[in-house]
């Protein structure tokens, strides 16, 4: 199991910075070859943010 440290690690290794709680839209292709949509959004959570794909 992460903990909330590693979590924020990878998180910024491998998501876009995000400053805007609205999100960003990241498009996503699966091994398929089909691209997704999500919204790629935080919440403030007490000392650090929740991060949530839409």
């Amino acid at each position: 199991m992460l903990d909330s440290y590693a979590i924020l690690n990878l998180e910024q290794t491998y998501f876009p910075a995000n400053s805007h709680p609205e999100g960003l839209p990241l498009r996503i292709q699966d091994a398929n070859g089909k691209y997704w949509v999500f919204q790629f959004r935080f919440w403030p959570k007490n000392n650090s943010r929740m991060y949530v794909l839409e």
